[in-house]
């Protein structure tokens, strides 16, 4: 268990010391998207239905509950 911890520690001491010089953000995301091509289409597989679910919340929240409450339906 101490060899694993010892190792984990130097792993993150290396990576702290080597982070200083890979980029910015923008350039990460960029090294990031040509390391992983397939993941834009996970990050959309993901991503779109969770936007539609977010905006069908936002509609139903401002549009449905106030008629609601106003007409008392609720």
């Amino acid at each position: 268990m101490a060899y694993i911890l010892e190792l984990f520690q130097f792993r993150v001491a290396r990576n702290n010391a080597a982070a200083s010089h890979k980029g910015t953000i923008k350039e990460k995301i960029e090294r990031f998207a040509s390391r992983h091509a397939l993941a834009k289409y996970v990050f959309a597989f993901v991503g779109i239905p969770v936007l539609i679910l977010a905006a069908l919340f936002i509609c139903l929240a401002v549009i449905t509950l106030p008629m609601a409450l106003l007409l008392g339906w609720v």
